[in-house]
């Protein structure tokens, strides 16, 4: 009988856990569903300025009602494919215990077995048994729980696409030479970008990059901070391919002042100090005041202490962009990167900024993206790019005077300014 109730509970266990496997489609899907749902919601919560602006009440509500709805049919699969299992071992447990009280009391009637031992024989039988539906259920729940656990390590656990050369040294030298040299680049999507890409620009010159979009003005500045590697060619700074450089030690030598600004949820301090972790009160003050910043910063609660909100929400657009400045500026680094740095500035503030700027570009090797030419007037060099490819290249001046893009840009913001002043 002890023979016998082995081999039913191993025969339940191995049954239960290979029918629960069975199931992993319906919980994967119940995890990628329920995945959904989070994202969705976080999506909605950080764009309601956007939802309010467009009374999308209604329209939200039901997506996401949508969402929900499909969410809740994967995991209600899920569950009752749980509970078919448990019923079905409810059943061969009921099926198994009267079978073993049957056995028993026949064996009592032929005097094989007394009393007692078939008493004994049904109560172990009967415990065994409600053990191994607790080991089947656990095994059922780790099935769903699992498929959930994966769910999220696909997602943390993916591969690193860039990583040190095995050689890698820290990059050195402070003179910011950069070098493109036959640079090809697709992305991963297959979009080309770059096919031959050749470009040079001397320590301590300031560029401008201008062109339509789409044209490899913001894919030149990824490149340059090794966000992605290029299929051919190289790019050196200095003489030292980036590629074969430290990843941290290249991009402590860049600076960059993006368009879409981020802050962190913490004080203005916090964020300006971000630039440069080690620096002081004082330094962090300097920074500021060179960026504009302290006009605006002596008017809140806090002052300095001030909590921004999440990527800046308490903060203007200018007033967030001007915070940026004064972080890049604490950073002094030898490359700066300006992404339209001054486009959500009013004149007063831009010509300001304008001014730190300046300050901070001295000695610096700068590229800057802008579609507001005035920000380059005071620049060394203009490069037009136009579908990856440098289509003019030169000082503003010599620009301005030559048939092309360049001056087709001038002379329609000049016509936007004088509508603009009329």
């Amino acid at each position: 009988m002890a023979l016998g109730l082995l081999v039913i509970c191993g025969g339940v266990v191995v049954l239960m856990f290979r029918i629960a496997a069975a199931g992993k489609p319906l919980h994967h899907d119940f995890a990628e569903k329920a995945a959904s749902v989070d994202g969705e919601m976080v999506d909605l919560v950080s764009n309601m300025p956007l939802v309010r602006a467009f009374s999308a009440f209604k329209r939200e509500y039901v997506r996401f009602d949508n969402t929900i709805g499909t969410e809740m049919k994967a995991r209600r699969r899920s569950l009752l494919y749980l509970e078919k299992l448990r019923i079905m071992h409810a059943v061969i447990t009921v099926v198994a215990v009267l079978g073993l009280l049957y056995w028993a009391v026949r064996m009592w009637e032929v005097n094989a077995a007394t009393a007692g031992q078939v008493v004994l024989v049904c109560t172990l039988g009967i415990t065994i048994l409600a053990a191994t539906r607790d080991l089947a259920v656990a095994l059922v729940d780790v099935t769903q729980h699992t498929a959930r656990l994966s769910e999220a390590l696909t997602t943390l656990l993916q591969p690193h696409d860039l990583r040190d050369h095995p050689e890698a040294k820290p990059l050195v030298g402070e003179g910011a030479r950069l070098d493109f040299e036959h640079v090809a680049f697709n992305y991963p999507d297959g979009r080309e970008v770059f096919t031959d890409f050749n470009l040079t620009i001397e320590p301590g010159q300031r560029v401008g990059l201008v062109g339509r979009s789409g044209g490899g003005k913001s894919t030149l500045f990824t490149l340059l901070q090794r966000f992605y590697d290029p299929q051919k060619g190289r790019i050196l700074i200095d003489g030292q391919d980036i590629g074969r450089v430290t990843q941290e030690s290249l991009r402590e030598a860049i600076t960059v002042v993006p368009q879409d600004i981020s802050l962190f949820h913490r004080s203005l301090r916090e964020n300006i100090r971000y630039g440069r972790p080690d620096a002081t009160d004082d330094e962090v003050w300097a920074a500021a005041a060179a960026a504009r910043c302290t006009d605006f910063i002596n008017d809140l609660p806090q002052g300095f202490d001030t909590i921004v909100g999440d990527r800046g929400v308490k903060l203007s657009g200018g007033q967030r962009q001007r915070i940026a400045v004064a972080r890049a500026i604490l950073k002094d680094s030898p490359i700066l990167l300006l992404d339209e740095a001054t486009s959500a500035l009013d004149t007063e503030s831009e010509e300001a900024i304008r001014e730190a700027l300046g300050n901070l570009m001295q000695g610096r090797t700068v590229i800057a993206i802008a579609h507001r030419l005035s920000t380059l007037k005071d620049f060394d060099r203009i490069v037009v790019l136009d579908g990856g490819t440098v289509i003019q290249d030169g000082s503003p001046d010599r620009l301005t005077h030559l048939d092309g893009f360049y001056r087709d840009l001038i002379q329609r913001e000049s016509i936007k300014l004088s509508r603009e002043a009329a």
